[in-house]
């Protein structure tokens, strides 16, 4: 894609486009199954249990990436150890946003059923499934969002690196 040598061109490949997909059906699996329903004897509400997964699942997949691509030797980083937790942790911002939204694409909720008699139920048509500007309007809006928490992230926190502290902006009055 964009690199120019071969041996990271893969990589590239990969994380881009392998790793949304794959999580995209683990999201679909857990949800499926139930899986995350087992937290419920820990007295959380259905929306902080999905919000628990996917956070987990957005900073597995940044750990995961940052020490895959540490093994190519046209990385490196000044602080392993920062890198790995916060560097790890900034990356995540963008899974936590891509990753409910690629799930959702084409998916029918339960609020989507409709009741046809007693018990049964109907799924929508095809046709009520997402079209080409829902997509593109919903991948608009995830980009904002990950440029919004990214500057939070910026505002609040700064650099990853020792002594780096955050940078604000001039109308802010904090020096």
């Amino acid at each position: 894609m964009w690199a120019r040598d071969p041996s990271k061109s893969w990589a590239e490949h990969y994380f881009l486009l392998v790793c949304p997909v794959a999580i995209g059906f683990l999201l679909i699996g857990i949800v499926a199954t139930g899986w995350y329903r087992q937290l419920d004897r820990l007295g959380y509400t259905l929306v902080f249990e999905r919000a628990l997964v996917v956070v987990l699942l957005a900073y597995g997949t940044a750990l995961a990436e940052t020490v895959t691509i540490a093994a190519f030797p046209h990385y490196r980083f000044r602080d392993w150890h920062r890198m790995v937790l916060f560097g790890s942790a900034f990356y995540g911002l963008y899974f936590i946003v891509s990753f409910p939204m690629y799930y959702r694409l084409d998916e029918v909720d339960e609020m989507t059923r409709v009741p046809l008699k007693r018990d049964e139920k109907r799924l929508l048509s095809a046709a009520s499934r997402w079209t080409l500007g829902q997509v593109i309007l919903d991948a608009l809006a995830a980009a904002m969002i990950v440029t919004i928490l990214l500057d939070i992230w910026r505002l609040a926190i700064g650099g990853i690196g020792k002594g780096l502290r955050a940078p604000t902006n001039p109308w802010m009055g904090i020096a």
